[in-house]
């Protein structure tokens, strides 16, 4: 459970989510997408390797007889390394611990709802979701099927796993994200959050941050004040049920990551929760880019992921120019 209280300035430094998942699995990374990456020597926001920063389906929940397009944020560090791509999917998949493993094949799924599945979803960069899954059969699913996991958790949707493989010939990182099917095509349709823009406040006004590094310099080893352009139906309303199972309506948090290529930011993440966060208080962060000696580099690249609380996602980057001294 995320605190009322944590994404409060004073206490910063703590994240407001549980702690990171990550394993290592014959070499390679696999890492909860937004939750954790793999190594514990540099900031978790610091970009110095390949990584899968964010999943994002169009739409983010399909409902019967709807395709979510997919779509990944991948960084790999300047130099432009090729990356290939392997999408797959799994309805029951196993812990984390244990890799994330798919609990069921292709056959007994196809048997249980009554449609031919593959589990392949390609190797392009990006892939295509069918939901071709009965509604019936997702619902009998949820309720509980004879040596077939019980879901106690299909509100919204039934959930299944999305894991993405990325492998540079070097390296490869493996992201899971979670994509709710929708049971009935006439529920509510969860819009992707966006950030419209990102901003760079400073003393001689706010500079918008694009992917030209030549419109904003930024001080090494001082705090320049950012701003995300994100609108406030970015947080839509949906119903949900209260703790006594009566219909209620209420608003998707949001968490915004702030992922940099130099130095640190004064937040890792921020976000807004109706009643307890203001909106504008997850918008804004600082960022201090390192000292010449520490990142010789002459520019950076700044990367804000945003997500709501029920799967949705998007993201935007630019990259700005640092002074030459310190």
């Amino acid at each position: 459970m995320i605190e009322a209280g944590a994404f409060s300035r004073r206490r910063r430094r703590r994240s407001p989510f549980p702690a990171v998942r990550r394993l290592v699995v014959g070499g390679s990374c696999v890492a909860l997408v937004g939750l954790g990456a793999c190594g514990d020597f540099t900031p978790y926001n610091r970009l110095d390797k390949l990584r899968v920063l964010a999943v994002a389906g169009e739409p983010a929940n399909p409902g019967p007889g709807e395709t979510a397009n997919l779509s990944a944020l991948v960084y790999t560090p300047p130099g432009g390394i090729p990356v290939a791509y392997e999408w797959s999917w799994c309805p029951f998949p196993g812990l984390p611990n244990d890799g994330y493993p798919c609990l069921v094949t292709e056959e007994e799924v196809s048997a249980l709802t009554g449609t031919p599945m593959t589990f392949d979803l390609g190797t392009a960069e990006r892939a295509a979701l069918p939901h071709t899954v009965p509604p019936d059969a997702l619902r009998a699913l949820c309720e509980g099927t004879p040596g077939v996991p019980r879901f106690r958790d299909c509100e919204g949707g039934f959930p299944i796993q999305i894991r993405l493989r990325v492998s540079s010939g070097v390296e490869s990182v493996t992201a899971i994200h979670t994509v709710r099917l929708r049971f009935d095509p006439s529920t509510e349709i969860n819009a992707n959050p966006r950030v419209d823009g990102l901003i760079a406040v400073l003393p001689d006004g706010d500079r918008p941050i694009t992917e030209d590094a030549a419109l904003v310099t930024l001080p090494r080893n001082r705090e320049t004040t950012l701003r995300a352009l994100v609108p406030d139906g970015a947080s839509e309303a949906f119903t949900t049920t209260d703790d006594m199972g009566r219909p209620t309506v209420t608003r998707e948090r949001l968490f915004l990551t702030w992922f940099v290529e130099s130095g640190t930011t004064d937040d890792t993440r921020t976000g807004f929760i109706e009643g307890s966060v203001p909106f504008e208080q997850a918008l804004t962060n600082s960022w201090k880019p390192a000292k010449t000696e520490d990142y010789p580099a002459e520019t950076a690249r700044l990367i804000v992921v945003v997500r709501d609380s029920r799967g949705g996602s998007s993201w935007r980057s630019g990259i700005v120019t640092l002074e030459d001294s310190p």
